[in-house]
């Protein structure tokens, strides 16, 4: 919330003041997570937040109707900053009922975390329960090309064993095209689109010169992000569902 505010002020000299708190909460977080972290993922602890791969169950699940179809939006790598920078742009299409927070579990990276969010179930549960869906990190391929039969078998666990349809968008064409078959699978009672732009720009931020210019800081990054957001197939998307009155 303050980074937001401060973006709105010239002296940079409380931005500062800022950062420095933030790293010691960073560290401070560190330690809390070293210190839980394992007692939440045993269920030793009631009193343990949403994860990875408990978030589906417990906030999708129970709002699936039978008598409509809603889609689940995935942006890969996107911050919590970022969100916050996007929501203005969403708010004249949805209301947002509810915003929680869920804490990745670790590794956070794809190969681990977003295969535990389609499967319910930890990277060694997927392993040992689904050992075709699974690839370690020296196996060659694509770590996350089983993501909608993980999500299949995981509706099923729970009752729901409906139709789904499950698009990953790589680049503005594949977009526009799965845009164009909304129509088709509006029918089905969950829709899943993965977006990767936001986990690809985080990626060149490192590895790019050019991008390293235009998002040398968190506030030219929130900027960059809002920006292609404005002019993405994402927000076609949440207009055209809107108008059809269909929950995201």
């Amino acid at each position: 919330y303050w980074e937001l505010e401060l973006d709105k002020i010239e002296d940079n000299s409380v931005g500062e003041i800022l950062y420095s708190q933030k790293a010691e909460a960073n560290l401070q977080f560190a330690k809390y997570i070293i210190k839980n972290y394992k007692d939440w993922i045993s269920g030793k602890e009631e009193d343990k937040p949403l994860f990875s791969h408990t978030i589906l169950k417990e906030k999708l699940f129970p709002n699936l109707n039978e008598n409509q179809s809603a889609f689940l939006f995935v942006v890969d790598n996107l911050r919590y900053d970022q969100w916050k920078a996007l929501l203005p742009l969403i708010h004249p299409y949805y209301r947002v009922d509810e915003e929680t927070l869920f804490y990745s579990i670790l590794p956070t990276a794809t190969h681990y975390a977003r295969n535990s969010i389609f499967s319910g179930l930890m990277p060694s549960e997927i392993e040992k329960k689904y050992p075709q869906y699974w690839l370690n990190e020296n196996d060659e391929g694509g770590k996350n090309q089983f993501e909608q039969p993980l999500l299949e078998e995981y509706l099923k666990r729970y009752g729901k064993s409906s139709k789904i349809s499950f698009s990953k968008i790589l680049n503005m064409d594949f977009g526009r095209k799965t845009l164009e078959g909304f129509y088709k699978v509006m029918q089905n009672q969950l829709n899943v689109v993965v977006f990767n732009f936001v986990d690809m720009l985080s990626h060149a931020r490192t590895d790019v010169e050019l991008i390293r210019e235009l998002a040398n800081d968190e506030r030219s990054y929130r900027h960059v992000t809002a920006t292609w957001f404005s002019n993405s197939v994402m927000l076609e998307m949440i207009k055209f569902l809107s108008e059809k009155k269909v929950p995201i």
